[in-house]
């Protein structure tokens, strides 16, 4: 009856944004604000409706805008820390949070986000008082004291960890995180028939969780009980129900012209002091320029100094921290790339699902993960004779292997000499052989 009234426009979205359906909200908000530009709720609530769809750097904007206008909104401080934390600015991410709290001192919320922050910067102590603080103000937090059993977790402090996990279970039995999250440590404790029995807990409560699948894929490779055959189709079952909803989303018109350089692409969370880095970096530096364009899609969110080296070798940089499968797989399809390259394969923080939509005409697997993705818009995944023997790993894949004839990868020490100490053979005359691997090894 009246097109012209921002509120009914307002409530409209905050309607459609309640039942879901943030995408159908936005345009709602954004006539309001067209109309009314000092609407500040729906500037503030325009923020999130676009972080919930993901779009994260838009609703820091609106966030922004909102304390502009309401500096004591402990509602938008608050949101804005977590759309930072998303988006990987770890430091104004706490900012954001101290200001919720200096608003209101026992938010648990707030402390809970901040220890998150904390815990990503790598500064652990903050973290666990940031989570104990949020526990404090209530004891029945179970998402605090999930993320607290996790900082015990990386520390070492299993069995405080066990505990902080069993206790969030017995608050929230229908949490999938705690069940995955207690999973990941008992595989890290070797105990993989209860790793295996908890990844799947959380998949039976959270049947949409890719994540939880692929710590399930895994944990499947240290179990004596899970062969080729069952780990192959465990593979096969995370495609049809998390790959293959979003299959077949581009058309590629990439240039068809040998004299021009190729586009190769690397996806990875692992562009820092990490195992794969040592055996990454070589192959970079290997690269002809005048043959390879090289695209790095970093997922990194605590940047070091081997995180620089690989930069420093790439052609383009584009840090994919806090965006959403399909912005990167839309990024990535927007640069042209020719071949793309997933390193973390069914590892913790992979882009498979960027990886499921075919940004790229050719895809494929490689280094940081020793089986098959179980995606058949995975074209290759490179190995030898050795990890895959021909005719008998076949079978189980469904990307073609092309096996390196010496070996598919090779570790390259660091060049600082002073990394190196002296070859102990020959100081005593004998060589001494060594695993250095994790006990679930």
């Amino acid at each position: 009856m009246n097109p012209g009234t921002s509120e009914a426009l307002y409530r409209q979205g905050n309607v459609l944004q309640r039942r879901g359906r943030p995408a159908q909200a936005i345009p709602y908000y954004q006539k309001a604000i067209t109309l009314r530009p000092d609407h500040v709720e729906a500037i503030y609530e325009l923020g999130n409706a676009f972080q919930a769809q993901a779009r994260l750097d838009e609703a820091i904007a609106c966030y922004q805008k909102a304390i502009q206008m309401v500096p004591d909104s402990i509602a938008a401080h608050f949101n804005m820390g977590n759309a930072l934390l998303r988006r990987g600015r770890l430091a104004e991410a706490i900012a954001s949070y101290r200001s919720a709290i200096r608003l209101n001192p026992d938010t648990a919320e707030a402390y809970c986000n901040m220890a998150t922050a904390f815990k990503e910067l790598g500064k652990l102590d903050e973290a666990v008082e940031g989570y104990r603080k949020a526990v404090s103000f209530r004891p029945a937090y179970a998402d605090a004291l999930n993320n607290l059993g996790n900082v015990y977790h990386l520390t070492g402090r299993l069995d405080e960890a066990i505990q902080c996990y069993q206790k969030a279970v017995t608050l929230a039995p229908d949490n999938a995180e705690v069940h995955n999250n207690l999973g990941s440590l008992l595989k890290d404790q070797g105990k993989i028939g209860e790793s295996i029995q908890c990844h799947r807990k959380a998949l039976e409560l959270k049947p949409t969780y890719a994540e939880a699948h692929s710590n399930l894929l895994f944990a499947m490779h240290y179990d004596p009980g899970s062969g080729s055959r069952e780990i192959f189709e465990e593979c096969q079952a995370w495609w049809q129900q998390h790959g293959a909803p979003h299959a077949g989303k581009f058309i590629h018109h990439n240039e068809p012209d040998p004299s021009r350089r190729l586009r190769v692409g690397y996806v990875s969370p692992d562009f820092r002091e990490h195992s794969v880095s040592y055996f990454f970096l070589p192959l970079l530096q290997g690269h002809h320029p005048d043959v390879v364009e090289i695209f790095c899609y970093s997922d990194v969110k605590r940047p070091d100094g081997m995180t620089t080296r690989i930069k420093g070798q790439a052609d383009h940089w584009c840090s994919v921290v806090g965006l959403g499968d399909a912005d990167v797989a839309r990024k990535i399809y927007d640069d042209r790339i020719d071949i793309l390259v997933d390193l973390a394969g069914h590892t913790a923080n992979n882009r498979l699902l960027v990886f499921a939509r075919k940004p790229a005409p050719v895809q494929m697997t490689w280094l940081g993960y020793p089986n098959t993705t179980g995606m058949p818009v995975m074209d290759y995944r490179i190995t030898d004779d050795v990890a895959d023997p021909a005719g008998e790993a076949d079978p189980y894949h469904t990307e073609r292997l092309v096996r390196l004839p010496q070996g598919f990868l090779c570790y390259a020490p660091p060049d600082e000499a002073g990394d190196i100490s002296p070859l102990p053979a020959l100081e005593q005359g004998r060589v001494t052989f060594a695993s250095f691997n994790n006990l679930s090894k």
